[in-house]
């Protein structure tokens, strides 16, 4: 019998990505075309993932020279200086490698306005495209094209007027791939009296748990071209709910309207969110150009807004900016409890919410804020600039949040990363990551590019175990780990990187001095630049080894906080100083492998009898089962890929946990 003044044992233990923080992975594409205007870049402006990691995107393209890394691709819109666009949507594997293409477009300006996926990894893709100029003129040009999936077809030469008119009025667009880009279907659901300029436009859509497609649009009167209620009698804004087999299931008129023509000015940069628990719908945006935009039969007179709807379209609540008000909403996510998640831009002195940003800096900066599901202000945070700067996308992963756009001279209050170039080099791409509880910035990293030249942030998804996908555009290239871009001509290309990082171990080891209640605490887990430990009894220190005395024996518990280069690593236990105890039965020696696996890990060296319990890094409990002998095999063949928490609990009550893999 041994003595001891601690009685040890492990209650519970949380890993947090990550231990190093890097860019695995980066890919280029674009074309040679010298467009005039500034959306025209070649560009990804969105990025979605489906349950194996794939990944999505889309944006804008020009018409030569089209190429995705090294695959050169047909694209259909005209060519040269101040040449229109084709949609150009792309899928890559986890590993970077170029899964397949669709360039869709013709010789017009074909614009793509959002693209999902749901839980089947089915690709939802919806934007305009027009076919042909109603009064054009001459060698008639290229008829859009859906890659070569469909082609629509244009009228013959008129030989009195040498004039092209277009048979498929319809411009709006929704259409359907499945994870290996078939295509599933296509509507145009306007009638043949379309005009298609000044007729009905599609804004965003969004993709409900059920698969069912939420698209929220203006519509002028006319029979549409689905099948049941599909007249519209006045114009407004509408959200049209197609079921996964792609039948309108319901055409809802929304609480909101719009006085002018300019859809594109008022809604450029509005987003759009279902709620799949409670039906509601969510937008925000920006009030800017000429049109006027009320809600709830109530004008907007700010800036920025915010907005729920029920599912029958009825307005529940609104928020609009105040004080300075001067900013923009650049995206809107939801988490699976509800809660809000807003990007931008925004100048100190603005309200919104409840919320005033401040900032040392007079500049406009980019900014993140989050809200519960009935518009109450939870967090925001506001970062310092130099220059001008902004956020333009927002991915939310289980327990954080990621925003990705550009700045030269950015920082966080209270935090140290930055982002910062050389006098006259211009902007840099920024991934940032906060806590999505409290908005404490978890770390921030940037794209490395050479002196002149300059990247831009414009989209950013969640993979999986804290992974993110950014991309956007570049000016001459860029260096993303051990990938070099070029660009394909001579204006910016796109961009599309990974940035990964490795999930730590963490442990800490206790030891006591016999002659009073005091304690020797040692981090021995991976290597951290520090450690905070939190004694349970009110006490709060730093240190790799520390020494603490208790004023009195009890129960207490003790966390040590592991501070890595791009996350915090928190390992819990609860111990009783000053008991007297046996070594308690060790799980020092157990085996687990494969790991990575595939699907089954054996765990050998058991103790004879216990139990095992696997969690998600959130810690989610996902299966939790016996065992009675000392070699077992554990069953993971049904679970996504991704890093899992594995703890073994001996009889006597001794816990341990590891880290394993699901590839």
């Amino acid at each position: 019998m041994l003595k001891k003044l601690l009685f040890f044992f492990t209650t519970f233990l949380m890993i947090l990505p990550t231990l190093f923080a890097q860019w695995n992975w980066g890919v280029r594409g674009g074309s040679v075309n010298t467009m005039q205007r500034l959306q025209d870049y070649n560009n990804i402006t969105q990025i979605v993932t489906d349950a194996n990691g794939n990944i999505y995107t889309m944006g804008p393209i020009g018409g030569a020279g089209v190429k995705v890394g090294s695959q050169s691709l047909t694209s259909y819109s005209g060519y040269g200086t101040g040449s229109t666009t084709d949609i150009l949507i792309c899928s890559f594997s986890p590993s970077g490698q170029l899964r397949w293409t669709k360039v869709i477009g013709g010789a017009e300006m074909d614009v793509v306005q959002g693209i999902e996926t749901d839980l089947q990894g089915n690709v939802y893709l919806q934007g305009r495209v027009l076919n042909v100029y109603e009064t054009w003129v001459g060698v008639p040009p290229t008829a859009v094209h859906f890659d070569a999936d469909t082609v629509l077809s244009i009228v013959p030469i008129d030989s009195t007027t040498l004039m092209y008119k277009d048979t498929l009025q319809q411009s709006m667009f929704m259409i359907k791939y499945d994870t290996s880009g078939t295509l599933k279907w296509l509507r145009m659901p306007e009638p043949d009296s379309t005009s298609m300029y000044r007729g009905n436009f599609p804004f965003r859509m969004d993709v409900d748990n059920s698969g069912n497609v939420h698209w929220w649009c203006y519509l002028k009167p006319g029979q549409f071209r689905w099948a049941n209620n599909n007249v519209i009698t006045q114009e407004g804004m509408f959200i049209l709910k197609y079921s996964t087999q792609g039948q309108v299931l319901s055409c809802t008129s929304l609480d909101m309207t719009i006085d002018g023509l300019q859809f594109w000015g008022a809604f450029g940069s509005a987003k759009f969110k279902v709620n799949s628990a409670t039906g509601n719908y969510y937008i925000a945006g920006t009030n800017e150009g000429s049109a006027t935009i009320s809600l709830g039969g109530g004008p907007v007179n700010s800036k920025m807004y915010l907005a729920a709807f029920s599912p029958a379209g009825q307005l529940l609540w609104k928020k609009e900016s105040g004080g300075g008000d001067l900013g923009s909403i650049e995206d809107l996510e939801l988490d699976l409890n509800g809660n809000i998640y807003l990007g931008g831009l925004v100048r100190p002195g603005t309200e919104f919410g409840g919320h005033t940003y401040t900032s040392p800096k007079s500049s406009g900066a980019p900014f993140v804020s989050s809200f519960d599901s009935g518009g109450n202000h939870l967090w925001s945070e506001m970062a310092v600039v130099d220059a001008v700067s902004i956020t333009y996308d927002v991915a939310v992963s289980d327990t954080e949040i990621a925003i990705t756009g550009y700045g030269s001279s950015l920082y966080w209050p209270n935090n140290t990363d930055s982002v910062k170039t050389l006098g006259n080099q211009g902007y840099d791409a920024f991934l940032a990551r906060f806590n999505k509880s409290n908005g404490e910035l978890i770390t921030m990293e940037r794209t490395n590019t050479p002196f002149g030249g300059a990247s831009y942030g414009n989209a950013i998804a969640a993979g999986p175990q804290n992974t993110y996908y950014m991309g956007g555009n570049f000016s001459m290239s860029m260096f993303l780990g051990q990938d070099t871009l070029y660009k394909v001509g001579s204006q910016r290309s796109f961009f599309l990187t990974k940035y990964e990082c490795d999930v730590p171990e963490a442990s800490m080891s206790v030891s006591g001095i016999n002659a009073s209640n005091t304690i020797n605490l040692t981090y021995t887990g991976d290597p951290a630049d520090s450690v905070k430990w939190y004694l349970g009894d009110g006490t709060q220190v730093w240190g790799d080894s520390i020494q603490h005395s208790y004023a009195a024996k009890g129960k207490y518990r003790v966390c040590a906080m592991a501070y890595f280069e791009c996350t915090e690593v928190t390992v819990c236990d609860s111990l009783v100083a000053g008991e007297i105890s046996l070594i308690e039965e060790s799980l020092a020696e157990i085996a687990i492998y494969p790991n990575p696996t595939n699907d089954f890990l054996n765990l050998e060296n058991l103790s004879k009898e216990g139990q095992v319990t696997l969690y998600n890094l959130s810690g989610k409990l996902l299966l939790q089962q016996p065992f009675k002998k000392e070699n077992n095999k554990l069953d993971l063949s049904d679970l996504p890929k991704g890093v899992y928490v594995l703890e073994l609990i001996s009889r006597q009550g001794v816990r341990v946990f590891r880290k394993v893999m699901k590839e």
